[in-house]
């Protein structure tokens, strides 16, 4: 068996590492015009019969007529795009604006970049007619700038990126147009999505969810959400959570957020105010929060579970920050550097505590924390990177940020310690990179609790292209500390997003080591306007417990292939089905079949908020 293993292992490593070598070279923007055009006309072929079967006069075709969309529409680029988000915008530099223009487009029809509409499908209509526009009262305050200001290339940039990172908001575009005198007129464009969702989500036959979501409730950009969750586990065999979150509240980028949170043996509810920092152009951030606590929680003595007691507290919070730019490039980098300071209360009130805690762990207290740090950052605009075509921003730049605090309680008081970096960067030719580093702790006296270190390097290619195939790669490095864990949830795990995805397993220990490779092929052909993608991953974890070493455990793995795909013609999500299979678990079935509906992968947001402990 372990000679098998062994044989895949390598195998695998072996296919990735020569394909990164033949495909992660810097790209070129020719591509053989000839295959794309035969592309273009077999779907022609294939759009024409399904026009001439959906004109006759048939139920079938009635149906059909009600789902294709069949009316040609502008193809999108079957290249990958990288630019500058402020380079458009810089020949407009120092003009007055004069008129702001806000445009909501429906769900279905028109697109940012081509406002013309082409005809809708009967169930578009009916999509467009239920679905609700974004007011545009609530684009308008997402603005960094108004009428009457000089324009400044930076900030007109900040505000098309704010806009295109709510999730009510399917892509955005800011058009500059001059008048005669020298001014500008600035037509502000968002596309709508589809914010009305119901999922139902099934691990067993007596373990299922069924959740309804509203992101955008009559169009004000609140969310609404309420789900049900069946479990033998619940007293009652089931339980339900909801949340209420608005952002812009007030005018003045304030979110507010209500919520109810369960889990098995967990229950948060809480009520929050806070200014998020949506851009370092923001000077001023600040909030207040109130939470509710009952969870049952594996008290760790020794590196050995004593028991499992119940925990009942609150906790209420206050906290203030403030960013002082250094320097803002007006020029085409678009690079702000800022100095950051927060400070933040917390008050901890135990409303039940452990029966068993002889070292005093569970405690009233009082907590200071603080965080100073420099950020450097600006954006690419890319695309084809995690969704098909659509625009996506990407944070390079450095984080450099020192947290510290002292909790002053009822048995002890203790100091706490961080320290974090991040450094990201995109190279037109070879892609992403990205590295952190954290370090943190608690320490008593002379004895440190509760401290971890993590270092890890996440990296996604460049579009890659081997004929019309699109392929890109992406991969995750990590290695992580946990020492003097005070709880058993402060123990590194290997399921799922913690190490192996599509993993269900119940091991622990205190030192991990995991790297994540994936390989996506985006097909060069679309039928019936359906895009595809297959998804090929291979994951390695190693995991041991304190008094063990990494090179003497085990190497557990996992190994899958997927299909991601959407259909522009259709209303409907992509969909991402992966079958996984696990050969060196003992503990867990050697295959699992698993659904996503985002990428495994992700960004750091290179963001600034309040202070946190790293736990």
């Amino acid at each position: 068996m372990r000679i098998n293993t062994l044989k895949i292992v390598s195998l695998l490593l072996l296919l990735l590492v020569a394909s990164s070598v033949l495909l992660a070279q810097p790209s070129q923007e020719t591509f053989d015009v000839g295959d794309s055009l035969r592309t273009v006309q077999y779907e022609k072929r294939v759009l024409d019969t399904v026009r001439e079967i959906s004109s006759r006069g048939t139920w079938m075709s009635r149906l059909m007529r009600s789902i294709f969309v069949l009316e040609k529409q502008s193809m999108e680029t079957d290249r990958e795009v990288v630019s500058n988000p402020i380079r458009k915008f810089l020949r407009y530099d120092s003009r007055k604006i004069s008129s702001i223009r806000i445009i909501v487009l429906d769900v279905f029809g028109g697109s940012v970049d081509d406002l013309s509409i082409r005809e809708l499908t009967w169930l578009e209509r009916v999509g467009n007619t239920l679905h609700i526009n974004t007011q545009k009262a609530i684009i308008r305050n997402q603005l960094l700038f108004k009428v009457g200001d000089s324009l400044d290339p930076l900030l007109i940039a900040e505000s098309e990126r704010i806009l295109r990172a709510n999730n009510y908001i399917y892509d955005a575009r800011i058009r500059p147009f001059s008048n005669p005198d020298g001014s500008v007129d600035l037509d502000v464009i968002v596309r709508d999505v589809w914010t009305l969702k119901a999922e139902v989500a099934m691990k067993d036959v007596d373990q299922w969810n069924i959740s309804f979501t509203e992101d955008n409730l009559w169009g004000w950009g609140g969310r609404l959400h309420s789900e049900l969750k069946f479990d033998p586990g619940y007293r009652d065999g089931w339980n339900w959570e909801g949340s209420y979150k608005r952002r812009n509240l007030f005018r003045d980028n304030i979110t507010g957020e209500i919520y109810r949170k369960v889990s098995l043996g967990s229950t948060r509810k809480g009520v929050g105010f806070n200014r998020e920092f949506s851009s370092p152009l923001i000077r001023w951030l600040y909030g207040t929060n109130l939470e509710w606590n009952r969870h049952e929680e594996v008290m760790l003595m020794d590196e050995e579970v004593t028991q499992t007691e119940e925990l009942r507290y609150n906790r209420q919070d206050l906290w203030l920050g403030r960013t002082f730019p250094i320097h803002e490039d007006g020029n085409e980098q678009g690079i702000v550097n800022y100095l950051t300071a927060a400070a933040r209360i917390i008050r901890t009130d135990h409303t039940m505590q452990s029966d068993y805690d002889p070292e005093g762990h569970v405690q009233d207290s009082y907590m200071g924390i603080y965080s100073l740090g420099f950020l450097i950052r600006s954006y690419k605009k890319v695309s084809y990177l995690f969704r098909f075509g659509v625009t996506e921003d990407i944070p390079v730049g450095s984080k450099f940020q020192f947290t510290s605090g002292y909790e002053r309680g009822r048995h002890y008081n203790r100091n706490y310690y961080a320290l974090y970096y991040q450094y990201s960067y995109y190279h037109d030719g070879y892609g992403y990179l990205s590295s952190e580093l954290s370090a943190s702790g608690f320490k008593r006296t002379s004895a440190w609790e509760s401290r971890r270190f993590d270092v890890s390097l996440t990296g996604i290619s460049r579009m890659c292209y081997l004929y019309d195939y699109r392929i890109r790669q992406y991969f995750f490095l990590e290695y992580t500390r946990a020492e003097n864990p005070i709880y058993s949830s402060q123990l590194l795990k290997i399921s799922d997003k913690s190490g192996i995805r599509g993993l269900t397993s119940d091991r622990t220990g205190n030192k991990r080591l995991r790297l994540n490779l994936e390989t996506n092929y985006q097909m060069p052909f679309r039928f019936l306007g359906f895009h595809f993608a297959v998804s090929v991953f291979g994951d390695f974890a190693v995991l041991a417990a304190k008094d063990n070493s990494l090179k003497s455990s085990s190497v557990y793995q996992g190994y899958g292939i997927g299909l991601r795909f959407k259909n522009e013609h259709l209303i409907f999500r992509t969909i991402e089905l992966f079958i996984g299979y696990y050969p060196t678990m003992d503990d867990s079935e050697d295959w699992n079949y698993f659904s996503r509906s985002s990428s495994y992968y992700s960004f750091n947001k290179l963001g600034f908020g309040r202070p946190e402990v790293i736990e």
